[in-house]
């Protein structure tokens, strides 16, 4: 779903957190855009500029109060056909900045 929503992100594993990143500047923070990580009852898809998403979202699917990220967790396939959730990661991606790009805004 991610690739197919954001298809310019680059797949970054992160081993020693267990999580997949999508980014645009691997390697940094600055260009994550949402990571993947796996729990035993849920998966949590993290927004790295979640709480700017926050407001957008509506309180509807981010978890979380931290200074920057926030997550949807998913606890069932069919969330996946939630079409807030790609709308979601199509606004993450446009907060991004792009390397070049001079912002992502």
């Amino acid at each position: 779903m991610v690739r197919d929503v954001i298809p310019g992100a680059i797949e970054e594993v992160d081993t020693a957190a267990k999580l997949l990143g999508f980014t645009f500047q691997p390697g940094t923070y600055k260009g994550l855009i949402t990571t993947v990580a796996l729990h035993r009852s849920h998966v949590n898809l993290m927004f790295s500029k979640g709480a700017e998403l926050a407001e957008r979202d509506g309180g509807e699917l981010l978890d979380g109060t931290g200074k920057r990220a926030r997550h949807v967790k998913l606890r069932d396939l069919r969330q996946l056909e939630d079409a807030r959730i790609r709308d979601l990661l199509a606004a993450a991606a446009e907060l991004t900045p792009r390397p070049g790009a001079g912002g992502g805004q």
